[in-house]
């Protein structure tokens, strides 16, 4: 099974998204800021990844910064309601090797159908 991990320090988006995911089959793992994420990033080893870019004490860039060095075909999506950065974000999340970028609201149905396709290319 597809090993995902969702990174959000917002409790309703994580079990929105995860409830989502595991409907869509995929094994989900969740982490409500980036020391949590880099704990679980080290001992599940993920190959998907949903990280908020904002979160408490690292921002979410640290953990893709380690996700893709652990594993750089890891499938990563950089996620932000920053709507003021989110140029600046995304920059940076596709020079650190991120494969997607959205922006909250997220629409499940969507995010959901994105991740299917990039893991299929990941296959």
């Amino acid at each position: 099974m597809h090993k995902l991990l969702i990174v959000d320090d917002e409790p309703e988006i994580l079990e929105t998204t995860k409830w989502a995911f595991q409907v869509a089959g995929f094994e989900v793992h969740t982490a409500s800021n980036a020391e949590e994420a880099l704990d679980l990033l080290y001992s599940l080893r993920p190959q998907t990844l949903l990280i908020d870019y904002k979160l408490p004490n690292l921002s979410g860039m640290e953990v893709l910064r380690a996700a893709k060095e652990m594993n750089p075909k890891a499938v990563a999506i950089m996620i932000t309601g920053l709507t003021h950065q989110s140029e600046w974000i995304k920059s940076e999340s596709d020079r650190l090797g991120a494969d997607g970028f959205l922006q909250k609201p997220l629409q499940m149905e969507r995010v959901v159908k994105i991740v299917n396709e990039l893991t299929q290319e990941e296959k």
